[in-house]
């Protein structure tokens, strides 16, 4: 996020989440989002259709790309491993948690997918 700041220092914004808030959207969500992108609402934006092509949703249905919703489903058909190219290693797709946006949540092809450290809750 810092290197971004630095390099595209006028994209705009939507504002920063409240730890409360994020807390609150958790509860309602039923999960615990991932600490990279609780820092990501906090600290860089609440949402943000970056560089105009790039749509991250946030915790509020406000934010230019709205709310994410955590869906069930990131591909039908998910291999029991998946690779993971940064670290060169094959991990259990159980270990995944994907979120998406706008109301088509399992249909959707704009998935974020975290790693979690055991099974996906």
């Amino acid at each position: 996020m810092k290197c971004f700041q630095e390099r595209y220092s006028d994209v705009d914004r939507y504002e920063l989440a409240e730890h409360r808030d994020i807390r609150d959207f958790e509860d309602r969500l039923g999960v615990k989002l991932p600490l990279s992108f609780c820092t990501f609402l906090s600290e860089f934006s609440n949402g943000i259709f970056l560089l105009d092509c790039e749509p991250i949703g946030g915790i509020s249905e406000n934010s230019p790309c709205g709310a994410i919703s955590k869906s069930h489903v990131i591909l039908p058909d998910l291999p029991d491993k998946i690779y993971i190219r940064e670290t060169d290693e094959l991990i259990d797709s159980n270990r995944l948690i994907s979120f998406t946006m706008f109301d088509a949540v399992e249909n959707s092809n704009d998935h974020w997918v975290f790693l979690c450290a055991g099974r996906n809750p």
